[in-house]
């Protein structure tokens, strides 16, 4: 059989732009992208095609727990004009730690729960090995 190269594609037409590798973007607090996806270097400072990664690892918690892991209605705590950003910022913390956990609690390792995605997802034939790597 044929396996096929895994590819994740994310999209967000409204703020897609060209970016060469290796440089970055300001910041645009407040402006373009979508709540909930965006990651803190996006409100904060200067960011690159890292931010995909971070929307991508959103996207993955959503789609196996059915909720984004970081949502906060008071919008981004790392905006520095955001109201109670300390207190937030410890909520956020919190809630990622409780997120890795309920993730994690079912498997043995981060390795396990990788190579999991992995053959769940089809992309590896059932005789090939994943060649996945991560020190717990």
């Amino acid at each position: 059989p044929t396996s096929h190269p895994f590819k994740a594609v994310l999209l967000d037409i409204d703020s897609a732009q060209p970016l060469a590798l290796g440089s970055s973007r300001a910041a645009t607090p407040g402006h373009g992208g979508t709540p909930g996806y965006l990651s803190p270097e996006r409100e904060r400072t200067s960011y690159n095609h890292t931010e995909d990664i971070w929307a991508l690892g959103v996207a993955t918690c959503y789609v196996l727990l059915g909720l984004r892991p970081f949502q906060d209605s008071q919008g981004n705590p790392w905006r520095e004009d955001a109201a109670d950003k300390e207190a937030r910022r410890e909520r956020f913390h919190r809630q990622y730690e409780a997120t890795l956990e309920r993730i994690t609690e079912f498997r043995t390792s981060r390795s396990q729960l990788l190579q999991d995605l992995v053959r769940g997802s089809d992309i590896l034939s059932e005789r090939e090995e994943p060649d996945i790597s991560w020190k717990d």
